[in-house]
């Protein structure tokens, strides 16, 4: 019967009844907060794969057509190309076109971004078109 009496005085203290709300407030607000941030990285995440995906796009489309215009060149000029410089325009066509243009999953991505420059690079040098980044233009 004591026992029941001071568990009983031990409810009723006020700084209980205080440190329980400061407890219940604290871990309301870390869930809140955990769901708020959930929802805020999701949105910042979508966007920022937008722009990274057009960014990608964009890239992928110059190469697109500087190998459209190139190719049609040469057929209209026809003007002999060296071994080396077919063999790297066929390259940069094949990495160009298996590049996939909806894959939401594509681990591979970087290294093929990064294969893409260097052979864009080599077949520039080997065709003397001269990439001018500062303005990004092509001089032929």
């Amino acid at each position: 019967v004591h026992g029941d009496q001071d568990s009983l005085h031990m409810s009723d203290d006020p700084f209980d009844a205080v440190l329980s709300l400061e407890q219940t407030l604290v871990a309301q607000g870390h869930g809140d907060g955990r769901t708020h941030g959930a929802a805020l990285g999701l949105q910042e995440g979508h966007e920022l794969g937008a722009t990274k995906g057009l960014q990608v796009g964009e890239e992928i489309g110059f190469y697109e057509g500087f190998l459209a215009v190139y190719e049609k060149r040469i057929s209209i000029l026809d003007h002999g190309l060296s071994e080396r410089a077919v063999k790297a325009l066929g390259k940069m066509r094949s990495l160009v076109s298996r590049f996939p243009k909806a894959a939401p999953l594509y681990p591979e991505i970087n290294e093929d971004l990064l294969l893409m420059r260097s052979k864009f690079k080599v077949l520039c040098s080997l065709l003397g078109a001269q990439l001018h980044t500062s303005t990004t233009t092509l001089n032929f």
